[in-house]
């Protein structure tokens, strides 16, 4: 399917800010059966034409040699050169970060050659040219480079429609993931894989309208009852996407999803934000990343119910007071609605229940989120005071102690990032965080996930209005232009819209 799956076709992309050239390449095979797949990324705002080669290999012969090379075309001379010598069949590199010279037409190869470099096994018949731009591509178009990696990665087509694989949870799908897919391809403009992943969801919604948590790699439910955090992503996706693709039923689904949560997943007798619409009356439970500020604005928009912004109001309140530390503005994975510590049963990462770790790490983009659609949150003014002079780390406690040293995961740094970048992005500090963010590698598919949901909000500071009920017209059965219709098992760089555009052949297109 996206690249995760083996296919004969090589696809291509390159991304720069003055032209962007990609074309399926198509190579000759000698010895070699593998399959092979290049990619050629900006990665930096701020350097102009500052770009990384990652190559994903398979079917090599361990000891064989992966040779990647840039060529300048107008001299015909070869400027830079990277080369790995295979550990197993299966495996992918990244270059190290490549300065080229501006406004220049210059092409990259790929080769496998035998341990010994007496021969090509594996070489292709045409070179893949791109050039290079004049200018530092924007956040955006960081976001459009990354997204494919994210689909190959994490995105599944199966007999339900697309699913985003948590490949660290048995390939089991959990509806958090679901969620931050739904709301990354409308933030993407892209409507083929936002109608799979809904489609998708939709065939898992529990008997209140919303997505059952945990589906496994087989299509079975083993995660019965919702998880707030999948609802509102969903549920805002729909909106959005409702709002930039008219007549499939998107804003009605929405609008149908917003009236579940705020009548499964509030809290009873409160109007904080619950963890899901299966804990029951007598739960106190609270997880902060779940909290949203402007989906439930959104929320109230679409539904009309004056009580979202009430909803807001009391989850502000709560963070600014009671769920998000005094002075450091960190906030804990799970508390109660008093603020005392919990670890729900059956929680991950119990030890760090009450610190700020994977489970919280989320609510920085929320927060952020909130301020560039014009909100203010105490609780997001003084998480951002601390992190501008706090040491990265996979998490702290509470009163701002490092729980880790020397590497940050790329889920934290995605929310610290974005906040940063939001709040206060001429510092330095949150230059050199964001820089970092796009840089390093993320190897899991909450970090992967979070980076690409960072990216494509941060490059979206606006959102299409979101119509409510007064001015809402029913669904109209018909197709529109903006939506191309069914997903294919393609990759799915052949249906990207945006302000980059890819095209790739559909030689092994096949419906659901």
């Amino acid at each position: 399917m996206f690249g995760i799956r083996p296919s004969m076709k090589i696809a291509a992309q390159v991304m720069g800010m003055a032209l962007v050239t990609a074309l399926p390449l198509f190579w000759t095979e000698t010895s070699f059966a593998g399959t092979m797949h290049v990619d050629l990324t900006a990665q930096t705002t701020a350097t102009p034409n500052s770009y990384q080669l990652t190559v994903s290999a398979s079917g090599v012969a361990v000891g064989d040699v992966v040779d990647v090379a840039v060529y300048n075309t107008q001299t015909n001379s070869m400027i830079q050169q990277f080369y790995r010598s295979a550990p197993r069949a299966s495996f992918q590199f990244t270059t190290n970060t490549m300065a080229l010279p501006a406004n220049q037409s210059l092409a990259y190869a790929v080769f496998v050659k035998p341990s010994n470099w007496s021969s090509n096994l594996y070489s292709q018949n045409d070179i893949a040219p791109f050039t290079t731009g004049s200018a530092a591509p924007t956040v955006l178009t960081q976001a459009y480079a990354y997204y494919p990696n994210w689909i190959r990665q994490y995105v599944e087509s199966v007999p339900q429609g697309l699913r985003v694989v948590n490949v660290g949870l048995n390939d089991a799908t959990v509806s958090e993931g679901q969620g931050y897919g739904m709301l990354i391809a409308a933030l993407a403009k892209d409507p083929a894989t936002f109608r799979g992943l809904w489609q998708y969801a939709a065939h898992y919604l529990d008997a209140n309208g919303l997505m059952n948590w945990e589906i496994s790699s087989t299509g079975s439910v083993i995660g019965a009852t919702s998880a707030t955090n999948g609802d509102e992503t969903m549920a805002e996706g729909l909106l959005i996407a409702g709002a930039q693709w008219p007549g499939h039923g998107y804003h009605r689904a929405g609008v149908a999803m917003a009236n579940a949560i705020y009548a499964h997943d509030l809290i009873a007798g409160t109007l904080l934000i619950g963890p899901g619409d299966g804990w029951g009356s007598s739960n106190t439970d609270i997880a902060p990343g779940y909290i949203a500020p402007y989906a439930y604005q959104m929320f109230a928009q679409a539904t009309g119910n004056k009580g979202w912004t009430q909803v807001l109001s009391a989850n502000e309140q709560w963070l600014a007071s009671t769920g998000a530390n005094g002075t450091t503005g960190l906030m804990p994975d799970w508390e109660s609605t008093s603020g005392s510590a919990v670890v729900p049963a059956g929680s991950q990462n119990s030890a760090q229940a009450h610190e700020y770790y994977a489970n919280a790490a989320s609510n920085p983009i929320w927060l952020a989120q909130w301020m560039m659609q014009g909100g203010h949150s105490a609780a997001a003014t003084r998480l951002t005071q601390f992190i501008l002079s706090a040491p990265l780390s996979d998490g702290y406690t509470l009163t701002g102690t490092a729980l880790s040293s020397g590497y940050t995961n790329m889920l934290f740094l995605s929310g610290i990032g974005t906040l940063l970048m939001a709040t206060d992005p001429t510092s330095s500090h949150a230059a050199a965080v964001y820089q970092q963010m796009l840089t390093q590698q993320a190897n899991s598919y909450y970090g992967s996930t979070l980076k690409t949901l960072a990216l494509f909000l941060l490059g979206n500071p606006t959102y299409p209005d979101i119509a409510g009920p007064s001015s809402w017209i029913p669904a109209l059965a018909k197709s529109r232009a903006g939506d191309p219709g069914r997903p294919k098992r393609t990759a799915l760089l052949s249906q990207f819209i945006g302000p980059v555009c890819i095209s790739s052949r559909n030689d092994f297109a096949a419906p659901f």
